[in-house]
């Protein structure tokens, strides 16, 4: 649970830092970056992984070029951030999503036949799921949210189906 939940609070905070808003407002749109950068990766590179750490380069340079253009505006803003009640909720909902799914498994049909095995495929090849000669039901769906569950098993050093499970659920908190 520790570096999923300290990526994310690495981007969201580079996102508030660049762009001068609190962490509850820039984390979703972190991810929805990140998302972009994996399925760019996973096109132009055929490798998913890469997505990530280009994910992280670019927050780094957020953070970066927040601390080189005004030290003391970076100061400041830095407990903005995370001082915000945002932050502390963030971090009782992780608890709360980290607990709830302990030990899940899918039991849907579509959790089976596509959703499940999409994540599955996409953590197995680290990339994306359409280049799995695996048949699979609707290879043509969008992948933003699979990418996002693809990201969550990464960053928690395992696929599973409850890590997969948090991975959306975090999704939706953001």
């Amino acid at each position: 649970i520790i570096i999923p939940i300290g990526y994310s609070l690495f981007i969201g905070g580079s996102y508030g830092m660049v762009f001068k808003k609190k962490f509850g407002q820039s984390l979703i749109q972190a991810y929805c970056i990140q998302i972009l950068l994996l399925l760019m990766s996973g096109m132009v590179f055929h490798n998913l992984y890469d997505g990530i750490l280009v994910g992280g380069i670019v927050s780094l340079l957020g953070w970066l070029y927040s601390w080189r253009s005004d030290k003391e505006y970076f100061a400041e803003h830095f407990r903005m951030i995370y001082r915000d009640m945002s932050v502390v909720a963030f971090l009782l909902l992780s608890g709360f999503v980290f607990t709830i799914n302990y030990g899940k498994h899918y039991s849907q049909w579509d959790e089976f036949s596509h959703w499940g095995r999409f994540i599955e495929e996409c953590c197995r090849l680290n990339q994306l799921y359409v280049t799995s000669p695996v048949q699979m039901a609707h290879k043509d769906y969008l992948p933003g949210v699979t990418l996002f569950e693809y990201l969550w098993c990464k960053l928690s050093l395992a696929y599973s189906e409850a890590n997969a499970y948090r991975g959306i659920q975090m999704l939706f908190v953001a």
